[in-house]
């Protein structure tokens, strides 16, 4: 994908990390062009709220995000999962790729019990993968292991200026889904 900007110095890159200062529970990457006010691209990895905020939500609404590109969902741990369900409620359509950890579908057979909102947020990502939709999909990814998962172009309008944006995968969906398995 190749994204046009009237000037390529006024792109910014808005990087969030919510929850633990060292790692967090959820992130939110976002490409922002500065003159039109406007994100070009979002992506967020894992979400979590509390009855009180929602500070992944509040980020989202306050660069006017209409869509999320891309969501990552590490594992189902509640302190990376609470919250899911209004993320795909409010920004989530069938443009929206997911991806989801080995062995997480939301099926009976799935390798360990989730609760109510995790149950209700893969049931809702789920529906979104219909109709010949195939954008939720499943990583398997060894210990270090990385897979690019976008590769965007950015230029500028009326001169050659350009810069290529990629994400890569690195979270170790593997190890965590292989662990629980065992224990």
């Amino acid at each position: 994908m190749t994204y046009y900007v009237e000037n390529i110095n006024e792109i910014t890159l808005e990087v969030f990390t919510i929850g633990y200062s060292e790692k967090g529970e959820s992130q939110v990457i976002l490409l922002v062009d500065n003159i039109k006010n406007q994100c070009l691209f979002c992506f967020v990895i894992d979400c979590y709220s509390t009855s009180i905020f929602h500070k992944t939500k509040d980020i989202l609404d306050h660069y006017k995000v209409s869509n999320i590109d891309y969501f990552i969902w590490t594992h189902t741990d509640e302190d990376h999962s609470v919250g899911i369900d209004t993320l795909v409620d409010n920004y989530c359509s069938t443009k929206t790729n997911f991806y989801l950890p080995e062995g997480v579908d939301g099926t009976e057979s799935d390798i360990f019990g989730y609760n109510d909102d995790i149950k209700n947020s893969l049931e809702k990502i789920n529906s979104l993968n219909k109709n010949r939709n195939y954008n939720v999909h499943t990583l398997t990814l060894p210990t270090g292991g990385n897979l690019e998962i976008v590769r965007t172009i950015i230029k500028e309008e009326k001169t050659t200026k350009q810069f290529n944006f990629q994400v890569f995968c690195i979270a170790p969906f593997s190890a965590i889904i292989r662990r629980r398995k065992i224990s």
